[in-house]
């Protein structure tokens, strides 16, 4: 593994958050790489200084004037309701454009069209192979040796 590739698997490795497989090449890189063994030991370094740094504290005074800059009561949203009107233009309105939403898409998409010689040529073929496999298969043609057999055949006395 480069150093280039590696980026940031640094801190994935120092954070613990790789498998145990990419754990193993980035250590494999780590004892050959004087580089990036530093970059490993200047990240820890940097998170144990971030720990170190307490919580800030807010100044005396500081929630009691958030809070007394919120309401006392969260407002309410005005409710709407759509007029007879409105909701009897959606209903002549929303099947209208349906309608024109399909009817612009059956005028607009191309259609394929089928070519007939080309699916008449394949079931010939289709049906000559079959016929070649097996020439009694087919019930009409079975039929029509058969009796073309007992046409042939003497007659017993």
């Amino acid at each position: 593994m480069s150093c280039t590739k590696l980026g940031q698997r640094l801190s994935l490795y120092v954070d613990r958050m790789l498998s145990p497989w990419a754990r193993r090449r980035v250590e494999a890189h780590l004892s050959r790489c004087n580089e990036c063994a530093q970059t490993v030991r200047e990240i820890r370094n940097l998170k144990v200084a971030a720990a170190a740094v307490p919580d800030p504290t807010p100044p005396d005074g500081f929630w009691e004037r958030i809070y007394a800059g919120l309401p006392e009561e969260p407002e309410r949203a005005p409710t709407i309701r759509p007029s007879f009107a409105t909701r009897r233009a959606a209903i002549l309105w929303v099947p209208a454009v349906v309608a024109t939403i399909v009817t612009a898409a059956f005028t607009v998409l191309p259609r394929q069209q089928p070519n007939p010689d080309a699916d008449i040529q394949a079931l010939v073929v289709e049906h000559a192979s079959y016929r070649a496999q097996s020439p009694l298969a087919d019930r009409g043609r079975l039929e029509f040796v058969m009796a073309q057999v007992s046409q042939d055949a003497p007659e017993e006395q």
